[in-house]
């Protein structure tokens, strides 16, 4: 009996030893380094059945990327039936995903808890994937770059970080009434006239040292399903080049498909 009495006191001290040194032991955790702004372009232009997975793959290689980064998320779509850039929040109304491993004490407490970031995220690219054009207006990309830069410039002067950067998943062909690439329709077409334009209309994004990534362009095709000419896609790359400088920015990355995302330069 006095045995047992002493292996059960025993057991307590264990226990309480065990529960002391984990209250007691430093936190770990990791610190916020980045913060990541992805725009999901959802209009007409760039909704092909055939190559929706692609896209929507890359969206999620852009959430995996940005928790390398150590980066709070933010995530937007546009489409053609509203006019401005819609926040993607999860089921509990939280815009912002915070990727990187939260200060606690226990590593497997703390590494559920940003797999199931991690998954809410994924969670809101699959809705974001789902919405419908509409057709009330043209495409503007440049809008919702414009309107993703500010919000990511204002989350990144709030979190106290400098590294910023902003991926959109688009075809990049902006076709409103007053600013559209249509311009750019001739082969000796001149980009600049357009980029002056866009600085008139005040719609050039601030991106003062934003890494800019731009996936899904060069995919753009006619009404008949022909493929756009070379000279048109690489009129609209230098377009997107230059309003990215202009704004101050590094354009990292311009490419049909990757795997690897965000870029830096």
């Amino acid at each position: 009996m006095l045995m047992m009495f002493g292996l059960a006191a025993l057991g307590i001290l264990i226990v309480g030893g065990y529960i002391g040194w984990v209250a007691t032991r430093p936190a770990t955790g990791e610190e916020q380094k980045a913060v990541c702004a992805l725009v999901i372009d959802r209009t007409s232009s760039f909704q092909d059945p055939t190559v929706e997975e692609r896209r929507r793959s890359m969206a999620s290689a852009a959430v995996e990327g940005c928790r390398e980064r150590n980066a709070r998320l933010l995530m937007f779509y546009f489409d053609q039936a509203s006019q401005k850039l819609v926040v993607l929040e999860d089921e509990e109304g939280e815009p912002a995903f915070d990727l990187w491993l939260p200060t606690g004490h226990k590593s497997q407490v703390q590494q559920r808890q940003l797999d199931e970031t991690l998954e809410r995220a994924r969670s809101v690219v699959d809705v974001a994937m789902k919405q419908t054009p509409g057709d009330a207006r043209g495409s503007d990309i440049v809008s919702a770059v414009r309107t993703a830069a500010k919000n990511l410039n204002d989350r990144a002067r709030a979190d106290g970080v400098d590294e910023r950067f902003l991926i959109v998943l688009t075809d990049g062909l902006q076709t409103t009434s007053d600013l559209s690439v249509q311009d750019l329709a001739e082969e000796a077409s001149a980009v600049e006239p357009l980029l002056l334009k866009a600085e008139q209309l005040r719609l050039v994004p601030q991106l003062d040292g934003t890494f800019v990534n731009f996936l899904g362009v060069r995919t753009g095709v006619n009404p008949d399903g022909s493929q756009l000419p070379e000279f048109f896609e690489a009129n609209v790359e230098l377009f997107w080049q230059g309003l990215v400088e202009r704004g101050g920015g590094s354009l990292c990355l311009y490419e049909p498909d990757a795997t690897h995302i965000p870029m830096d330069c």
